[in-house]
């Protein structure tokens, strides 16, 4: 997103279907999932798994699966 943009961002989770008469389970955690140009990548996103894979060429790959920080 662009670097003037400081909204947060968040995942949801999904909720767990009713089996067998049982009340439903709580939902998971979200993930977020960032594709950002190589060259702009600052080298540091905490909290995040950074992959740049073959797929996304040019592209570094951030992957939030709980809290986590990217300034651009």
């Amino acid at each position: 997103f662009p670097s003037h943009d400081r909204t947060p961002v968040t995942g949801g989770g999904g909720g767990a279907a009713e089996y067998s008469g049982q009340s439903a389970g709580g939902g998971g955690s979200g993930i977020i999932i960032l594709a950002i140009p190589t060259p702009s990548y600052p080298g540091s996103a905490p909290g995040a798994t950074v992959t740049t894979p073959p797929a996304a060429p040019g592209k570094t790959v951030l992957t939030y699966t709980s809290s986590g920080t990217y300034t651009a």
